[in-house]
Parts: structure tokens; sequence; C-alpha cells
């Protein structure tokens, strides 16, 4: 018992730091839903008779909360052990944006063209484009916005060297949001040629990137550090292979607790 107050009161003290912070938070949730769970399995709620893995999952946030943090690299307990899935490799994880659309043409028709010649599965699945740095009096802002209007999933544009290697990615929406697009396109294209993403943007260039050999939990303090909560994965040669995001890697873990506990 004087352990628990010990540890209370220690916690309590570390709710200044933001970076304990965000495990107060997430051991509030835990508590909440350990609560809620514990309160429907009490009235005898149809819709909830608990079996364990359900309060495993209550404790979800708390654990991602700890993996984030850099407490545990590891968690095992309530006869499951999450070591394996922890030290998985990023690159195993089903990634986003992982079409891409390249090549794009130097005349506004031939712009026209190639989105004409995709079919409407084929658009709805690119969510990237690719930029190549230092590339003059190619791109223009008209034909961009041809590709933000036809692309109805994109998501990012992304830069990279001539031969291939990751530079930087910048969310789409950064653009969407602004009410004068077409003044951010051309300063975009002239960040291009000057090669001065980063002076031009700032921080909503993303140019933080991890392995894909990289495993889960060096991942989750990363991304929970990123402004958009977004990292690009390339390979190891340099390429962007595709991207993971802060729900990918909770909704991965959740599943896997779940999974854990039914085979234990």
């Amino acid at each position: 018992m004087v352990m628990v107050i010990d540890f209370i009161l220690r916690w309590i003290k570390q709710m200044k730091n933001i970076k304990h912070g965000i495990l107060g938070w997430c051991f509030v949730i835990s508590i909440v839903l350990l609560t809620v769970f514990l309160y429907l399995q009490y009235l005898g709620a149809r819709i909830l008779t608990l079996e364990t893995r359900w309060l495993v999952v209550a404790g979800v946030p708390l654990l991602i909360a700890l993996i984030a943090g850099g407490y545990i690299k590891k968690f095992k307990g309530f006869g499951i052990e999450l070591e394996s899935l922890l030290r998985n490799p990023i690159g195993r994880v089903n990634l986003i944006a992982t079409d891409v659309l390249e090549g794009l043409p130097v005349h506004e028709k031939g712009t026209y063209e190639q989105l004409n010649r995709l079919s409407d599965k084929e658009r709805e699945k690119i969510k990237r484009l690719s930029f190549i740095i230092g590339k003059e009096d190619y791109y223009g802002h008209d034909a961009i916005n041809a590709y933000i209007e036809g692309l109805p999933y994109l998501e990012y544009f992304e830069i990279k060297k001539s031969d291939g290697q990751f530079l930087y990615i910048i969310p789409v929406k950064v653009f969407k949001s602004t009410p004068h697009l077409h003044g951010m396109l051309e300063r975009f294209i002239r960040a291009i040629e000057e090669n001065n993403i980063t002076e031009i943007f700032g921080d909503d260039a993303i140019c933080e990137s991890v392995v894909e050999e990289e495993s889960l939990v060096s991942i989750v303090p990363k991304i929970r550090e990123n402004k958009f909560g977004v990292l690009p994965v390339v390979s190891s040669s340099g390429r962007l292979i595709g991207i993971v995001n802060t729900q990918m890697i909770e909704s991965r873990i959740t599943d896997e607790v779940i999974a854990a506990q039914i085979r234990a």
C-alpha cells in the first residue's frame, strides 16, 4: 500500500513535465474505460458480459503512453506478452500512401491527359504525388492544382532527389487550408527550384523518416512528437515506401493485445 501511495505522489509531481503529462492523460483514459466496463458488468449489461480481454483493452492507452515515453520496451501481463510485436519491423505494417503518381507532364495538356487515362479506382488509390528537387521551369501551379482536384484522396506531396532518395513530405491539407492556393503553389514550385523547402514551409515539411527495419517500439515516441502524427517510412536504399500514422500504430497494438489475450 505504501508503495502504491508513493508511486501516485511521484506521478503527480511528474505531471508537470509534458512528456509525463501524456502518460497522465492516458492513465486517466484507462481508468475511465475500466470504470465504465466494470460498472456495466456490475449492472449485468448484456452488451458487456466482460471477458478478460476487454479489461486488458482498457489499459491499452496507458500501455501506448508507456511505450511512447520510453518507460517500457516490452509488456508482459494478463497472460500475454507483446515483446515480439513491439520489436516487429515497421515495414510489416500496412502503410498508407504507398501508391504514388510520378512524372508530372511539363505542359498542362499532358497533365489532363495523364489524369484522364486513370480509372476512378486508380485515382482513389493515389495518395502521394512526387516532385524532384532542383528541377527548373518544369512544374506549373495550374497542373498541380489539376492533380489536387482530380485525385480525391491525395494526401501528400513527396519531394525527392533525382535518384529517388527521399527528402520531404508535405501534407496536401497545408495547401488546401489556405485561401490563396495559387500563391501557395507558386511558392512551392519556387522552393523546389531553389532547393529551400524548409525555409519556405518550415515544420510543415516533414524531413524526419524511419527505416523499414526499425521496430514498432522505436517508432512510437518519434511519431508522437511529430506535428501531423505521421512519419515517412523509407527503404534501406533511402526511397519512400509509404507513410505510417499514429492511428495505425495504436490500432495495431490494440489488435495484438486482444489477439494475444485470446491465444493465452
